[in-house]
């Protein structure tokens, strides 16, 4: 490489640049900022199909607590409602507009750096700049996208924690209304203790896959931010070499 910022060019007539280090550089950038949100929407996408799966054993048990007893009716209360809130969070999460990666085109980069001269630098560094504002976009956009997620995250195992809440008496009041209607139907402890186990494990495991997806999704944007900023930087470095 020349250790100038440019390079004689007798075809162009002029001083062609010679940016090829910086053109690795910014499309590398480019490609981890893109790698990035993929990987947080395969999370995104898991994270769904698991909370999904996870509702299951909930849904179960209130199938199970069929019956004209008091207590089942709240059980099948309970259990619906936390399904539905959980059902209504993952549908906005999925109507809501993901941060587009296919914006991210590194071939426009290579065409816009390669070639550059003193007569179509202009244009050029032109186009450069609005591929960093359109790279900014996508990035302010997906930090708002993440904040969404965010909050879906954190209502699912709110409503999750409600039905754990509701539910910490069910076996006292199963014994109590075994006793109140003088009968003994195993069913009624039964499915209590099935509820109130499986909302208290289901909860357990909604915390835990939070938490990992916190951790994933911070790494990740740590990653991204480190890029983006390099590829500002890079953007800079460009526009000083073609100006001096």
């Amino acid at each position: 490489m020349s250790p100038n910022a440019f390079l004689n060019d007798s075809e162009t007539g002029g001083k062609k640049y010679e940016l090829g280090g910086e053109l690795r550089r910014l499309v590398t950038s480019m490609n981890e900022i893109k790698t990035s949100a993929e990987n947080i929407h395969r999370m995104d996408d898991r994270y769904g199909n698991q909370i999904t799966g996870g509702m299951g054993s909930i849904k179960s048990v209130g199938e199970e607590a069929r019956g004209n007893y008091s207590l089942f009716g709240e059980i099948r209360e309970n259990a619906s409602r936390m399904q539905s809130e959980i059902i209504r969070e993952m549908d906005k999460s999925a109507q809501s507009t993901r941060a587009d990666t296919q914006q991210i085109d590194t071939s426009e980069v290579q065409k816009i750096l390669e070639g550059i001269t003193d007569e179509n630098k202009g244009e050029r560094i032109a186009a450069l700049l609005k591929v960093q504002d359109r790279l900014s976009a996508f990035y302010h956009s997906f930090a708002k996208e993440r904040f969404e997620s965010l909050n879906t995250r954190n209502h699912i195992r709110d409503s999750v924690e409600e039905t754990v809440s509701k539910g910490i008496s069910v076996n006292r009041r199963a014994l109590e209304e075994e006793q109140t209607l003088k009968i003994k139907d195993e069913r009624i402890t039964t499915v209590a203790r099935k509820f109130r186990s499986r909302t208290v494990s289901f909860a357990e495991f909604v915390g835990t896959i939070n938490s990992k997806a916190q951790t994933f999704e911070a790494e990740n944007l740590e990653h991204m931010e480190e890029n983006f900023k390099e590829f500002n930087r890079l953007v800079t470095t460009v526009k000083n070499k073609t100006e001096s």
